[in-house]
């Protein structure tokens, strides 16, 4: 929905990186009459709910879908104390804009966040003759910025759209330019694993790298490493890169200027004996009635194998039951959802929005020591010969945070060619279909789960079986798909079953009512 903040929209300006450097009041209100798009091939590249506006010196991001947690007493003294400790967590990694400004704007129930900023020029704008020109300088700015804040626990967002150079010099070669991170997103620290995901992408898409400036960039990651100690294995990242490049010679430098070989194991977890009809299911969240209504059609009986695409728990009245349901049948692989490591021993509910933290806070105190140890052993992948599986998406290192969607299906499409793996199941979306690449260059295209496909026809394909406790597409019922491995085809099925007593149950535990709501509507 669009939103316009009139000159009468209240702004109250939080703080800052550097507070004495803060953006005012003014300057926002002057960059909010210039909307910008986030589309593929603009100056903001970006996920689609965040407004962007900018003007010639300020950009100005507001986001309506971060939801900050608050008490009821009083919400904006709350969302003020949350906005000073992310600024606490920005300034560790000491990577942002020195001005770079957290504000709030609108009143009541309508207050959002936002942050501004100056406005530099990302990288990605830039001609292969500029990044050639400044290659030196980036690898080695690149590399300090990208591990100190790995030192402080958190990983960036490697896309080239998130960095600028900044200071004397921004616009030249000169080497007193700082690199900048522009994203307001950190994510946890994955000892490298984005990175070299991140690099496979680029230097395949970057037909001007040599293996000069592989072996510059590899030397640069060495030598900065020597400050930080053991934060990833080189090795391990150095040998992924032999593999993924073997035919290109900027990775190829990369990987050697990073480490000599090391011995490396794959390995594919499978079943004994022939799995013919594979049945798929994701997103159950704690709902019993909607998992056994789908275990109990003939198409569940008659499967060889049930594949569970992660979040077991969560959302639902009934996480201990699902749990015992799901271990109780042999035929049943599990994967870890972002909503069970959450409920984990080694997870947080932390970063969950607050109807979600609170029925993650709700079911932690309904499981037992053995549930969350159960669902902290989960794998976050499965591999076979013909496909691959993850809860998230395929580009995402820990595999159950990120979603496939519109911006992010051809990255992850040209991660399932990367691997060799054309076929990619996942959950997360709680919305059924598919996205396939029918030939090489092709952008993705969406498919719909009207009818059964052959996935043997795309060069690539990302299948979501939908969700069978929670959709989200706008249509009620347990959703779940079967694959035919002989035949390569695969058909997404829908059925409905009594919402009432769930809900029922819900409300009696006093869930939030919007969850409780959402069963009836698929939304």
């Amino acid at each position: 929905m669009s939103v316009t903040y009139g000159p009468g929209t209240p702004i109250v300006v939080v703080g800052a990186i550097r507070p004495g450097e803060a953006v005012g009041v003014e300057a926002i209100r002057a960059a909010l009459h210039h909307r910008k798009s986030t589309e593929r091939d603009s100056d903001f590249l970006g996920r689609t709910t965040t407004e962007v506006y900018a003007d010639e010196t300020t950009v100005v991001k507001v986001r309506p879908d971060l939801e900050i947690p608050y008490r009821d007493k009083d919400p904006m003294a709350d969302r003020i104390h949350w906005i000073h400790a992310r600024l606490d967590r920005e300034r560790g990694i000491a990577g942002y804009p020195d001005a770079r400004t957290w504000f709030l704007i609108g009143e009541g129930d309508e207050v959002r966040a936002g942050v501004a900023a100056p406005r530099l020029r990302p990288i990605h704008l830039w001609t292969p003759e500029e990044f050639a020109a400044r290659w030196a300088w980036f690898a080695r700015r690149f590399a300090a910025l990208y591990l100190r804040a790995g030192n402080e626990g958190w990983r960036l967002d490697e896309g080239l759209s998130n960095f600028a150079p900044d200071g004397p010099g921004a616009a030249a070669t000169s080497a007193d330019a700082e690199l900048r991170y522009l994203d307001d997103d950190l994510y946890a620290w994955d000892r490298g694993a984005g990175l070299r995901y991140a690099w496979v992408v680029f230097g395949r898409k970057e037909k001007w790298l040599t293996a000069a400036h592989g072996e510059l960039l590899g030397h640069a990651f060495r030598d900065e490493l020597e400050h930080y100690a053991n934060i990833f294995d080189t090795r391990e990242v150095a040998d992924d890169l032999r593999i993924d490049g073997r035919d290109n010679d900027f990775l190829t430098a990369l990987a050697s200027a990073l480490g000599a070989p090391r011995k490396r194991v794959k390995s594919k977890p499978g079943r004994g004996g022939e799995v013919r009809q594979v049945a798929l299911l994701a997103d159950i969240h704690a709902n019993l009635d909607a998992l056994e209504r789908v275990l109990s059609t003939r198409d569940l009986q008659q499967a060889d194998e049930i594949l569970v695409l992660g979040d077991s728990v969560g959302y639902g009245p009934d996480p201990a039951a699902v749990i015992q349901r799901l271990r109780a049948d042999e035929r049943i692989r599990v994967l870890r959802g972002n909503h069970d490591h959450a409920m984990s021993d080694a997870g947080s509910t932390s970063m969950f929005q607050r109807d979600a933290r609170w029925s993650a806070d709700w079911t932690v105190e309904r499981l037992s020591a053995d549930d969350r140890a159960w669902l902290g052993a989960l794998p976050l992948e499965l591999m076979e010969e013909d496909w691959t599986a993850v809860h998230g998406a395929p580009i995402d290192p820990q595999k159950f945070n990120a979603y496939v969607y519109k911006m992010t299906a051809d990255d992850n499409l040209a991660k399932l060619e990367l691997d060799g793996t054309p076929v990619c199941f996942y959950g997360n979306t709680h919305v059924a279909g598919a996205w396939g690449r029918l030939k090489k260059g092709l952008p993705g295209e969406w498919v719909r789960p009207d009818e059964p496909i052959d996935v043997s026809r795309y060069r690539a394909i990302l299948v979501c079986p939908g969700s069978v406790g929670q959709p989200r597409d706008g249509v009620p019922g347990a959703a779940y798909a079967i694959y035919d491995r002989p035949t390569r085809m695969l058909r997404w099925e829908r059925v409905g079953y009594d919402i009432a007593p769930v809900q029922a149950r819900m409300r009696a535990f006093e869930f939030p009512s919007r969850l409780v709501d959402r069963l009836g509507n698929g939304t």
